[in-house]
């Protein structure tokens, strides 16, 4: 609704064969809150694959609309619970978000994600 200040929440949905229709789950994979870290908003889903299950990197927004990198993860796609703050904001980065994972040749993982520093957004990378 119109009224609504949330920017977002997290939704899981299962494509045609076209790549143009979905059938979208009836409620939200991660939804705000209750803690604060994430009281405005869960966006920019990125998941991954584990032996264990699913790892989902995720932005939340606080009160302020601030971002954080954070994640959940679960054994199957809707058994997802979140886990914490993957990269805090801080004096050398703030507004973590927007995970890309990919794994090397070598079986090496690497997380690129973007980050705000002296009003200009940038590339960070975590192996």
């Amino acid at each position: 609704g119109d009224d609504d200040r949330i920017t977002g929440r997290i939704w899981h949905g299962v494509g045609a064969e076209d790549g143009l229709a979905f059938r979208m789950d009836a409620e939200p994979l991660l939804t705000p809150g209750p803690d604060t870290f994430d009281i405005m908003g869960c966006e920019d889903p990125t998941l991954v694959p584990t032996p264990e299950g699913f790892i989902l990197y995720y932005t939340g927004l606080d009160e302020a609309f601030d971002a954080e990198m954070l994640y959940a993860a679960g054994p199957d796609i809707r058994s997802l619970k979140k886990r914490g703050t993957v990269f805090k904001s801080g004096k050398t980065q703030d507004n973590t978000k927007e995970a890309t994972v990919c794994i090397t040749q070598d079986g090496e993982w690497r997380l690129f994600y973007e980050f705000a520093r002296n009003d200009a957004s940038l590339v960070g990378v975590a192996r």
